[in-house]
């Protein structure tokens, strides 16, 4: 798991912040746009709000959660198995 400070676009913090968990580099993923709308995050993000908001996706096995407090934070889904492992 890991978390991004956003002191850049979001769409860049998000695919940086991607890379970083899965040990890979940016290039290798998948473009951002296959999954979500890269001007709709830049606009949910872009510009301050006195209201919390979080906006949360699957991308190249994991999942990721925008909030406006400037943070990206990932998960792997091999992470989130560890924390909650599966019962019979």
């Amino acid at each position: 798991m890991g978390a991004t400070d956003l002191a850049e676009p979001a769409t860049i913090g998000v695919v940086n912040a991607v890379a970083e968990t899965k040990g890979v580099s940016p290039e290798e993923l998948a473009p951002l746009a296959d999954v979500i709308d890269p001007d709709a995050l830049e606009a949910l993000f872009g510009s301050p709000s006195d209201h919390r908001q979080e906006f949360r996706f699957e991308y190249e096995g994991c999942t990721v959660i925008v909030t406006n407090d400037t943070e990206v934070t990932v998960r792997a889904h091999a992470d989130l198995h560890a924390e909650n492992p599966p019962t019979n």
